[in-house]
């Protein structure tokens, strides 16, 4: 395993480690980063096997679902405009 490879296994690991032992206020919250750490996971298990452009919407959904957490956490105005397009358009 090269150093990049044990760098991205260790992080995953600690954002499982923080998943699983954080106290969540909502369970909402607490499925989406689940969400976007199955998504890294897959995301890593693509490049490992050579998928690297496939790797890229696994990260990307990943991302997403990470934002969406942190939205409900600190703005719910902010992920309810994310997430249905309630903006004051």
């Amino acid at each position: 395993m090269n150093e990049i490879e044990e760098i991205v296994s260790n992080n995953l690991n600690i954002y499982k480690k923080f998943i699983d032992g954080f106290n969540f206020s909502n369970k909402y919250v607490k499925c989406l980063l689940l969400n976007a750490y199955n998504h890294f996971l897959a995301a890593k298990i693509l490049a490992d096997t050579g998928l690297r452009c496939q790797s890229f919407n696994c990260l990307r959904m990943g991302l997403e679902s990470e934002w969406l957490g942190i939205c409900l956490v600190t703005d719910s105005v902010l992920s309810l405009q994310w997430a249905f397009g309630t903006g004051d358009e």
